[in-house]
């Protein structure tokens, strides 16, 4: 690889950070653009701007500027589609616009893999203030449950599951107010395994690195308190995974980069759910699934931005890890305790903490209320799994009640 060639990261936070630093040590050069000026990748960075990552014909601008190899929005919703932008209008490597858009787009990611005879709820479309569907009433009255999510949005906001036809139009309203375009997808609740399923596409087509089951916390079964590694499947049920998964991406149009997909697995079919055009979340990207795969995922990242081979070589037998969340009664936090102790445990990598003490507690609205997670990893499911319980065990929040 041709070294000093400049890569442009779109996104200046804290989870950029270590894009930043793995593009150096690959030996590039590295742009960086956030609309904060106090980003904390800009130090970080050979140069950066103050550019908002949703401006496509600033970024555009930026990166034509510095003569750019590639652009990278690895850890980022909304710069996926700049990134497509960008690199389109720039015949630089990386996902057509329509590609990252049906990446981004609850309702366009539905609707593609629905085309390509992938399994599918019933779904409904709204882009305007009206009526809830009558599909959907009619569903809720035969008993079964609707979810109903922002069409753009991440990280489990807006997003409710509804019992009853008296509940929809709030539902719907909160899915509005979280959709940058206030379009709300409503769809037919299918009750499964939610599996994750972490990897990128090379030129041979879509790598499944590691896939992960979910246990869905009883508050809100959008949102999880564990997520294991290898998931917790026989082995044919983890062959239709990725079968799906293939079809998945090919559906969206994914042919470069990061995929991070959701699906639901039932006894007969595989639902996708959510599939992102990055790495997943809560340490899933930079340590959950290298652990399992054995493969840099941040360095494929950054070498599928600027058209490079990536080479990689899983293990046989994947190896265990499971991303656990911290619980807590809604309140006030006046204290925590043990955290030095879990991160002195061998194979506990992180411990997370969202909240600080004087926060507030939110009930399990999204997947940002939860007050932090901790990542154990190990030979093989099983053992993470403990690890990880006995390492939440060991935390403890303390917190105070309050009347609002």
């Amino acid at each position: 690889m041709e070294r000093g060639r400049w890569l442009h990261i779109l996104g200046g936070g804290p989870w950029q950070c270590e894009s930043v630093l793995r593009a150096r040590q690959l030996g590039l050069r590295v742009l960086v653009s956030d609309m904060f000026p106090d980003a904390p990748a800009f130090r970080l960075a050979d140069a950066f701007a103050q550019v908002d990552v949703a401006d496509w014909d600033s970024t555009l601008a930026l990166s034509r500027e510095y003569g750019v190899s590639g652009v990278l929005a690895d850890t980022s919703d909304v710069g996926v589609p700049t990134a497509a932008y960008v690199s389109s209008q720039l015949r630089l490597p990386g996902l057509s616009l329509d590609a990252a858009l049906n990446a981004c787009n609850k309702v366009r990611m539905r609707e593609s893999c629905a085309a390509a005879g992938l399994s599918s709820p019933g779904f409904w479309r709204i882009d305007d203030f009206v009526d809830p569907p009558s599909e959907a009433t009619a569903t809720l009255q035969r008993g079964k449950q609707v979810v109903v999510k922002p069409a753009d949005s991440h990280s489990g906001r807006g997003v409710s599951v509804v019992s009853e036809p008296a509940l929809l139009p709030l539902a719907i309203e909160k899915a509005r107010q979280a959709s940058r375009s206030c379009a709300v997808l409503i769809e037919e609740f299918i009750s499964g395994t939610e599996v994750i399923v972490d990897g990128f596409v090379s030129t041979k087509g879509p790598v499944s690195l590691a896939i992960a089951s979910k246990v869905p916390d009883p508050r809100n079964p959008s949102i999880a308190t564990h997520i294991t590694y290898p998931a917790l499947l026989p082995p044919e049920s983890m062959s239709r995974i990725c079968e799906a998964n293939a079809r998945a991406i090919g559906a969206l149009g994914l042919t470069n980069g990061l995929f991070h997909a959701e699906y639901m697995v039932t006894n007969t079919d595989v639902y996708p759910i959510d599939i992102a055009a990055r790495g997943g979340g809560v340490h899933i990207y930079r340590v959950a699934a290298p652990h399992v795969s054995g493969v840099d995922l941040s360095a494929a990242a950054i070498l599928a931005a600027i058209g490079e081979p990536i080479a990689y070589e899983p293990p046989t037998q994947p190896r265990g890890a499971t991303i656990a969340f911290l619980n807590a009664p809604p309140g006030r936090l006046t204290g925590v305790r043990g955290v030095e102790k879990v991160r002195s445990m061998d194979g506990i990598a992180v411990v997370h903490l969202g909240v600080s003490t004087g926060d507030r507690i939110r009930p399990p609205e999204d997947k940002n209320a939860r007050p932090g997670h901790v990542v154990a990893l190990a030979e093989n499911n099983l053992a993470a799994m403990a690890l990880a319980d006995a390492a939440v065990a060991a935390i403890e929040l303390e917190v105070e009640p309050m009347d609002n």
